[in-house]
């Protein structure tokens, strides 16, 4: 809160003040469109024709495309495995009309809008502000039949940086219920060099079964760049344990000195 300097760095101009343009207007009395200007002259070099679909403007994800994705996405399928299904299924880069971060953004999209007006879009929008802000900073969230928010992961893109210095040891402390939701909160910590405590991420969970501990893992595993953690140090808790062996099968796993009676 005490930040003074929270403008957005401002990004490099590409205009080039380029007059080119087609303007038409609808003719009521002959009810057909007519053009009324038209300048052809560029003053900088033209998109190759086959490079055209990676332009903004001529890049979408199609209704059936993001479909499948939709389908896929459920079954655990990542936006960018996605990407590379269509890829291989069309036959080519250039027959798919749309990058990996496109089907990121459709995915989210449509997972925003299937959610009720409620305290979870009011929280989701506070991430993506923080997101816009810290391009490093990460966050992912689950649905409930019921479309609710089930899960949420975030983390940001200094706990990325001390993640990849200081990983290899982690602790997970999921005994905070105090929230509005009865929660559970799971705060992903760790030690750094100078032996001080430091944040990987939080969580906000569902319910606390091995499934939700696994999808905590696995997102954790996603945005750290799959790096592979050695000891995990936990409360003691069966789920957690399992999804732990399930995750990182060779880690090594403790219990909190807090959690032996």
């Amino acid at each position: 809160m005490e930040n003074r300097c929270r403008g957005r760095e401002a990004k490099a101009v590409t205009r080039t003040g380029c007059r080119a343009q087609f303007r038409v207007f609808y003719n009521k009395d002959t009810r057909r469109w007519a053009c009324s200007f038209f300048q052809r002259v560029h003053n900088h070099n033209l998109t190759p024709p086959q490079l055209v679909h990676h332009i903004r403007s001529h890049r979408g994800v199609t209704g059936p495309d993001l479909s499948t994705a939709l389908s896929l996405h459920k079954v655990g399928v990542k936006p960018s495995q996605i990407h590379e299904f269509m890829v291989d299924r069309l036959g080519g880069y250039d027959k798919v009309r749309y990058n990996k971060l496109d089907v990121e953004n459709r995915l989210a999209a449509k997972r925003h809008a299937s959610l009720k007006e409620s305290n979870a879009e009011t929280c989701l929008s506070y991430l993506d502000g923080r997101k816009s802000s810290d391009p490093s900073f990460f966050y992912d969230f689950t649905i409930t039949s019921s479309n609710r928010l089930g899960d949420l992961f975030w983390c940001d893109g200094g706990s990325c940086a001390d993640y990849a210095l200081f990983g290899d040891v982690i602790a997970f402390d999921a005994t905070y219920k105090t929230n509005a939701y009865r929660k559970p909160l799971v705060v992903i910590l760790g030690i750094n060099h100078h032996r001080r405590t430091i944040v990987f991420g939080f969580a906000l969970l569902s319910d606390e079964t091995e499934h939700t501990y696994t999808w905590l893992l696995e997102t954790l595993m996603t945005v750290m760049n799959n790096k592979h953690l050695r000891i995990v140090v936990t409360d003691g808790d069966k789920a957690m344990q399992n999804a732990i062996s399930k995750t990182f099968p060779e880690a090594s796993h403790r219990l909190c000195c807090w959690h032996l009676v």
